[in-house]
Formats: structure tokens, sequence, C-alpha cells
């Protein structure tokens, strides 16, 4: 037990160490986008913006709101059809960044709920890279799982569903 204890302590100094960003404010904007990886789903585009605290070196918390448009099929018997629509998820977000200078990872997780249209559960983890353009200013790349739950069921080969997965990749900057 003491190992694991030591081993977690080191990990998590070496983190507190390599970090170094100011704390404070701090926002985000990303662009995503995502391919369906569960059963019926097609796609999804949206936008976000985060903004919250950076309350340790490598420690952030927020919450944001985003707009995603999601596409999935329904198919019945021999019937198909497709739909789309948009959610509103309001969430909170924490983010663990893993390093300090130009490039460092970072893995971040989103969950909340899409008040707004009434669809339920939002979850979005990711993990990606953080490019440091100048102090209060950068580019982040992420891939995650994105995921809805839906207001109403819908079949897929005469199976009830509620819920879309989506592999998602985003494209946003920090300041």
């Amino acid at each position: 037990m003491k190992k694991v204890f030591f081993i977690a302590c080191l990990l998590l100094g070496s983190v507190a160490t390599f970090a170094q960003r100011d704390l404070g404010y701090r926002g985000f904007i990303d662009l995503s986008g995502g391919i369906g990886i569960t059963p019926a789903t097609r796609f999804m585009v949206g936008l976000s913006t985060v903004h919250g605290y950076q309350a340790a070196p490598f420690l952030f918390f927020g919450v944001g709101v985003a707009g995603n448009d999601i596409a999935w099929k329904e198919k019945y018997s021999k019937r198909e059809s497709e739909n789309d629509g948009i959610v509103v998820p309001v969430f909170g977000d924490i983010r663990l960044d893993m390093g300090a200078g130009r490039f460092s990872p970072f893995v971040d997780l989103r969950g909340g709920y899409d008040f707004i249209r009434g669809n339920g559960l939002y979850l979005n983890p990711s993990i990606g890279i953080h490019y440091a353009k100048s102090d209060n200013f950068g580019f982040n790349l992420s891939v995650g799982y994105d995921h809805q739950a839906t207001k109403n069921e819908f079949y897929w080969d005469g199976k009830k569903k509620k819920s879309l997965g989506y592999l998602s990749m985003k494209f946003g900057i920090d300041f």
C-alpha cells in the first residue's frame, strides 16, 4: 500500500512540477465533428464554449454550453428514415493539463444535460494536445466520445433506442 501511495504522490507531483499555467479565468471555444459509432447514429457537428477557473497549474474547472446538430437513422422492419436535430447541452467541465511548454497533453471531461430541448444526459470525455501560442492564447485538438441521450425513443431493427454515440474530434482556441 505504501508503494501505491508513493507512486501516486510522485505522479501528481510531477504533473504539478511541469505545469506552469497562471491561475484565474480561462475560456475555450471549440468546433466539433463526429461520426456515429453506435447503432443508428450518422454524424454530428457542433460549436461549444466553456468558461471557468484555472484552480491549479494543472487543473481547470468550468461550465459551458454547446449547440450540436446530430443526425441518426431510424429503421423499423425494412423501412429506414433519416432524422436530425439540434441539442443544446449545458455542462460542467474538468480538465487536467499534463505538462507545460509549447505542446502539452490534456484529459477533458464534460458532463451535463440538455435542459433547453429536454433530451437528457450529455457526456463527452476526451484526450488531446494543447499548443501554446503565447501565455494567454493557444490551440487545442482532441478526440473523444460524444454521448447524447434522446427524449423520444426511436427504433433500430425493431429495438428501442434512447441514446446516440459519436466518435468526436474538437479543434478550438483557449484564452
